[in-house]
């Protein structure tokens, strides 16, 4: 694999949010099933019910019996709004001062990337390999894995075994490198508030009827406290604590100054006060607005009053919360706000995940210890992730295995938002923890 090879995968416009690049995400897919061939994977395409294909790729060991590693990535992306705060166009990539811009270039293809390479390296040392190497690679994670939530269950026999790597994690900083031993888990949902059977004119109507846009504004601040904290009924009854004798085993280190620097805002989301903000970025749940649309926001004005208003709206969860028992509970509460001129309606998307924490005795720690020290050259601190892969769980329930998230993604790759970017260096440096991980897996297996 090359730089332009890089480019080549970054150029596919593969947002499986988006339904009109179906096209675009079967492309891609195929681009990512040659490459595998390539290097010698036998390569079988999981579908489901027109979503994007699921890849599933083996490099067979010699000896059938020898242990079996899984890997985990995403070749779709997320959308690239808004485009107009892009400086180069999101899927044309481009290098500036060593690092290469585009949607993607970090979350997942830069780390998708890096992987091939390091697995195409190692099998040249060691072919055929000396362990059975799994890999699935998925084309929905940025839109809830709907299709590969429904494989899992029917690929057991396929998707078992010793260890699961899922490449889809960060670092706070290349010079103090991190391992990854949990992720939150994550529900979305639609909220609409119906108002009228058409928009109204605000000079006749305004003061008579309910606005929905108010109304949605109103029920969505009410559902938080001033200080953060979720109001709705029930929502904290699972929450699970974390024991003092492991949260001591965990980084929770913020720099402020950097954060300020990075952002240009301070810290005051979330249960502000009562936990500290790398708490409340990983082990604490949220509920957060992630949109909202109604009216007219186009250019200069129109003087209606709606008839209608939406939002999206997400949640983070930590153990021990349920996905879908979490998002009834939401959506109950809501839709107790309907009222005489405002239909208040729920939607659940499909694709939730809970939150995973990993062991703090699992064999694949040790290893992935060694190999970010000899990537390195020091040892790694532990942490608690607070974004979500919504498979996580499930695959490593199928595997049977222990799952570890790991990856080079940094802060400053602005993932999910525009001049998404990741560095050449960041390139070098996962190529070479994948390549020292799978020679020390090797070794361990050996013991």
């Amino acid at each position: 694999m090359n730089e332009k090879d890089y480019f080549e995968l970054l150029k596919f416009q593969s947002i499986s949010a988006d339904p009109s690049k179906k096209k675009e995400l079967e492309d891609c897919a195929s681009w990512v099933e040659k490459k595998l061939t390539g290097i010698g994977a036998k390569v079988e395409r999981w579908v489901h019910d027109g979503h994007p294909p699921v890849l599933f790729a083996l490099f067979e060991a010699a000896d059938p019996t020898a242990p079996t590693l899984l890997i985990y990535n995403h070749y779709d992306v997320q959308p690239i709004d808004p485009l107009d705060l892009w400086k180069s166009p999101p899927f044309e990539p481009t290098l500036k001062d060593e690092k290469v811009y585009a949607r993607g270039a970090s979350d997942n293809k830069g780390q998708l990337f890096y992987t091939l390479t390091a697995v195409e390296a190692f099998l040249k040392e060691k072919n055929p390999p000396p362990f059975n190497l799994k890999w699935v690679i998925e084309g929905e994670e940025e839109s809830g894995s709907e299709a590969i939530h429904k494989l899992v269950k029917e690929k057991k026999k396929e998707l078992k075994a010793d260890g699961l790597l899922i490449v889809d994690g960060g670092m706070d900083s290349l010079k103090n490198p991190t391992l990854g031993l949990g992720v939150r888990g994550m529900i979305t949902m639609d909220l609409k508030v119906t108002g009228p059977n058409s928009d109204l004119h605000s000079g006749i109507h305004g003061g008579i009827a309910l606005n929905p846009i108010h109304y949605l504004v109103e029920i969505l601040a009410n559902a938080r406290s001033k200080d953060g904290a979720v109001l709705i009924p029930h929502f904290y009854d699972h929450v699970k604590i974390l024991p003092k004798v492991d949260r001591e085993k965990f980084s929770f280190h913020f720099d402020l100054e950097e954060y300020v620097h990075l952002y240009g805002i301070p810290p005051e989301g979330g249960e502000k006060g009562a936990y500290a903000p790398k708490e409340r970025g990983s082990i604490r749940p949220t509920l957060e607005v992630n949109g909202i649309s109604g009216g007219y926001s186009g250019e200069g004005f129109k003087t209606v009053l709606p008839s209608f208003a939406s939002a999206k709206v997400s949640c983070r969860l930590v153990p021990d919360q349920d996905p879908e028992e979490t998002a009834q509970l939401i959506k109950n509460y809501f839709e107790s706000k309907s009222k005489p001129g405002a239909k208040v309606e729920v939607h659940i998307h499909a694709g939730k995940g809970p939150a995973v924490r990993c062991s703090l005795n699992s064999p694949l720690l040790e290893t992935a210890k060694m190999a970010v020290e000899k990537t390195f050259g020091k040892s790694p601190e532990l942490v608690l992730e607070g974004g979500s892969i919504p498979i996580t769980a499930e695959l490593a329930e199928a595997a049977l295995c222990e799952p570890l998230i790991v990856g080079v993604g940094l802060p400053t790759d602005t993932i999910h938002a525009p001049n998404e970017n990741f560095s050449l260096e960041q390139i070098k440096l996962g190529t070479s923890f994948i390549k020292n991980f799978l020679e020390t897996f090797d070794k361990e297996q050996k013991r």
